[in-house]
């Protein structure tokens, strides 16, 4: 299937966009948690393959269930100072210039960091 190498790097999106793409591999191949995280940590490489390796020492990586994994990772490439500069963004996105597919890929991109607003469909108004 050819599962993306992940350099780490400050772009939250770029983070969340490997996961995903490992996400839709693992669910189609129906991979077990095991297989799951033996799979994700052979694929980072370079500043995620030192963090791993760093990470790895505090933890029992061969207990280590997949979400716990998945906990690990977000905590590293989504801090709460991303989030939080990700959720002004995205309150203060305006149309501007750009077009509307423009804008609304825009908007899609921070709704990602937003998942409260999605909780409640009468906020999203």
């Amino acid at each position: 299937m050819n599962p993306p190498e992940f350099i780490g790097g400050p772009d939250p999106l770029v983070a969340l966009e490997w996961f995903k793409s490992l996400k839709a591999i693992f669910d189609y191949l129906k991979f077990t948690d095991r297989d799951k995280l033996t799979c994700a940590v052979f694929m980072l490489v370079k500043a995620a393959g030192i963090w791993w390796e760093a990470t790895k020492v505090t933890v029992n990586a061969r207990e280590l269930k997949w979400n716990e994994f998945k906990d690990l990772f977000y905590a590293k490439y989504f801090s709460s100072e991303v989030k939080s500069k990700k959720v002004k963004e995205f309150y203060e996105l305006r149309q501007g210039s750009m077009n509307v597919n423009e804008y609304t890929l825009k908007f899609e991109e921070g709704f990602v960091f937003v998942p409260f607003i999605a909780e409640n469909d009468k906020d999203k108004g």
